[in-house]
Formats: structure tokens, C-alpha cells, sequence
């Protein structure tokens, strides 16, 4: 099949080897905007059914919101001063949430994936994403997103689109039953990721002596996209304070 060439100014990365789904920038906005419609439809359905506050397609249920000092490693390697990377021991202001990845609010000691997200404050420069200007509230941001797994388990637009209709059309059978829209290996990874084993630290003053990555007061570690980790600290003010980026 021959891959249609983006233009130079385009959105994806020729040096990583990125290329449209199918060799079709139509076709991959198309699979992405249908893939928008079927969250869209999921989120209103259940708002219109009563549901309040309104809750997401995934990771609906927060375990925490804390807020943080984000810190870049003061030797970090050089091939990764990029971005708010570029200055190394440069400070933001932080948010971080903690949340289990079902679409619905469930007890946190059940199986799941959980996810960490991040958000730096007062971060100057371009934005990719659209629309993202002058009075927008993300002109000064930078988002991280990670999960507790070291990969997205699907690697299809087609098939994950096909996933969240069966898993977002309504209960707990539904959900489980959708993973019979993928194939392989990636079933065996969508059924993983809920039971991914998380490390367990008994003393929480480790978390200064070790230095090791962990989900701040849950201490549940995670994987960054990228082989990237983070490392976490209390502070004496009660803050918890991002220390380290590193590669590991």
C-alpha cells in the first residue's frame, strides 16, 4: 500500500516514523471524528438519564487531586532538554489527579487500570493543539497522561472504535464482552490491565530514601509513554513536590 505524504507543515512526525492510519489523513480524521461521536453520545445518554455531576467515558472516578511542585532533573541528559524540559531545575506550579480507567464510578479496590494525570501551570511557548490562543485557559499548560500499564492495549482505530461502542452501550457484561472486538494479543492486554500487579510500599517516609516512583500517597507505581519516569515527594508544607525525570 503506498502512504500518502504529509505535507512539511503537517501534525505527525516523519523522524519517528509516524504515518497516517491506512496511509489517509482523510481516513484517520474520519475514524477519529466517528470515534469523538460514539464518547459524545456515551457522556450526553447518561447526562440526559439524570446522571450528575456529568462524568467522563473513562477514568470517571477520582481517587485524589493534589496539587505539586514540578521540578526537571537538574541532570537531565541533553538529548531531553525539549519542550519544559529545556531548562534543567526550572519549577511549575502542578496539578495531579489519580482515578481508576472505568467509564464507571467503582469501588477502588476492584480490579482496574489507573491513571495519573498531570497539569503544569504557567508553561510559555506554542501549543500544538488547535485553538489554543490568546484568552484560551490552556495557553499557559502542559498536560502528561499515564496509565498503569506500559502500553495502550490497542494499536487500531477501527477496533477500538468498534471496543467502545460495546463497552460504553451499558453494563458491567457489556464491558467485558468488548474485548471480543479485538484480536490476539490485544485481548490478552485489555484483560491484564485491570490486574496488573502494583507495587505496595508499607512505610511512606521510603518514599524520600528510595527515591522510587509511586503514585504519591497510594503509592502505586506508574509507566510514562516514553520510558520516562517520575519521582515524587512530600514536602514539610504538606505539598507534594515532582523531584526527578529521568529515563530508566
Amino acid at each position: 500500500m503506498s502512504l500518502t505524504q504529509p505535507a512539511p507543515d503537517d501534525s505527525i512526525d516523519l523522524e519517528l516514523g509516524e504515518v497516517y492510519y491506512g496511509g489517509q489523513k482523510a481516513l484517520e480524521d474520519q475514524l477519529a471524528n466517528e470515534i469523538i461521536v460514539v464518547t459524545k453520545e456515551f457522556t450526553d445518554r447518561r447526562f440526559r438519564q439524570g446522571r450528575r455531576p456529568a462524568l467522563r467515558d473513562a477514568h470517571a472516578k477520582d481517587n485524589g487531586c493534589v496539587r505539586a511542585i514540578f521540578r526537571v532533573d537538574r541532570d537531565l541528559k541533553n538529548d531531553l532538554r525539549i519542550g519544559v524540559f529545556k531548562n534543567p531545575g526550572q519549577e511549575y506550579q502542578a496539578w495531579i489527579r489519580f482515578s481508576n480507567g472505568n467509564s464507571e464510578p467503582k469501588n477502588s479496590r476492584l480490579p482496574d487500570a489507573r491513571g495519573m494525570a498531570i497539569k503544569l501551570m504557567g508553561v510559555e511557548g506554542q501549543k500544538l493543539l488547535h485553538g489554543v490562543g490568546d484568552g484560551s485557559e490552556e495557553k499557559y499548560t502542559q498536560d502528561f497522561i499515564m496509565i498503569s500499564s506500559p502500553g495502550f492495549f490497542v494499536d487500531d482505530l477501527v477496533r477500538y472504535k468498534n471496543v467502545l461502542q460495546k463497552f460504553l452501550s451499558g453494563g458491567t457484561v457489556a464491558q467485558y464482552l468488548s474485548a471480543f472486538q479485538l484480536r490476539g494479543r490485544e485481548i490478552w492486554l485489555a484483560f491484564k490491565a485491570p490486574f496488573r500487579a502494583i507495587e505496595i510500599d508499607s512505610d511512606p517516609h521510603s518514599l524520600l530514601e528510595k527515591r522510587v516512583v509511586r503514585q504519591a500517597r497510594a503509592h502505586n507505581s506508574f509507566d510514562l509513554i516514553g520510558e520516562i519516569g517520575i519521582v515524587l515527594r512530600s514536602r514539610p508544607d504538606g505539598e507534594d513536590e515532582m523531584i526527578g525525570i529521568h529515563r530508566r
